[in-house]
């Protein structure tokens, strides 16, 4: 089971072979420490990638927020006009596992929520 606890903090064994990948984009000063945490338990059950396409000052501070999971840029091979389409290829490209929740950073899924999607995955 997926625990999402602010409260786990230390990084256990990836539990599902699975990629949770969040594309984003901050133009403005933001309190990321809520987001951050969610997706630092999230990173003890599973692969998480943040592709941030923030401008590249706040691209440096977002990696504080979520050190355990894997922070990159878009990628310039994937240059799309749509950002979060950008995001997600990019994701895509680097994700270690065939089962991949595209996220949003407005949705936080609670275990059982997660455990669905993931399941529904391997039916796919």
């Amino acid at each position: 089971m997926i625990e999402t606890s602010c409260s786990t903090r230390t990084r256990g064994p990836i539990t599902h072979a699975a990629t949770y990948l969040l594309p984003i984009r901050k133009s403005r000063p933001e309190d990321l420490s809520d987001l951050g945490a969610y997706l630092e338990a999230l990173s003890q059950h599973l692969e998480v990638i943040v592709v941030d396409g923030s401008p590249q000052d706040f691209f440096e501070s977002h990696a504080a927020f979520w050190p355990s999971c894997t922070h990159v840029p878009p990628a310039a091979c994937f240059k799309a006009a749509n950002g979060k389409v950008w995001g997600v290829l990019t994701g895509l490209d680097i994700a270690s596992h065939d089962k991949v929740v595209i996220a949003d950073e407005d949705v936080r899924y609670d275990a059982s929520s997660l455990e669905r999607v993931l399941s529904l995955l391997d039916e796919g």
